[in-house]
């Protein structure tokens, strides 16, 4: 059976799709410090997927890098006619962290991931939803280091809703 199929069900599919691109490339998060001051050393683990945003930070050395936002942007269906298409543009926020000047590999190696994984197997599991591109991305210009942030903006095809004259007949037909 098909999952959700609307825009709450792509949201769902894609963030799942990230926590499996994420489980597959381990980085550093951010060194947290002892009561003396010193960085302990961290083991790489996964990128956290949120929705939308970061959760509130539980304190000041709680981990947030590195992490995957998944935020729908905008959507578009065409006019009703024959060929209706739907799409929904979603931005992923890839945000990292080093000391190092060039900690922005992260970031890149991450949405490399992405790109292999979405290019691979642009159908969301489960789902009507495919990533039809374009894939654009933009590597932040600000001076934040040590924290390192990216946005891959994804375009995705999704299934238009069914009119009700159509749903009444396949009901129909049913009986």
């Amino acid at each position: 059976a098909l999952a959700r199929s609307g825009l709450a069900g792509l949201q769902d599919g894609i963030e799942d799709r990230m926590r499996e691109v994420a489980a597959t490339l381990p980085l550093l998060p951010l060194r947290p410090r002892d009561q003396a001051g010193t960085a302990a050393i961290p083991e790489a683990r996964p990128a956290d997927v949120f929705p939308m945003w970061l959760p509130p930070k539980d304190g000041p050395d709680a981990q947030q890098y590195p992490f995957i936002i998944v935020r729908p942007r905008t959507g578009q269906d065409d006019a009703q006619a024959k060929d209706q298409a739907a799409t929904a543009t979603v931005d992923l926020i890839v945000g990292t962290y080093s000391d190092e000047g060039d900690g922005f590999k992260d970031t890149l190696l991450l949405l490399d991931a992405i790109r292999l994984s979405l290019h691979a197997q642009p159908v969301l599991y489960r789902t009507a939803f495919e990533h039809v591109g374009p894939l654009t991305w933009e590597l932040r210009q600000d001076n934040n280091r040590p924290h390192w942030l990216l946005v891959a903006t994804t375009v995705w095809a999704l299934p238009r809703p069914r009119r009700v004259e159509a749903r009444d007949r396949d009901r129909s037909m049913e009986a």
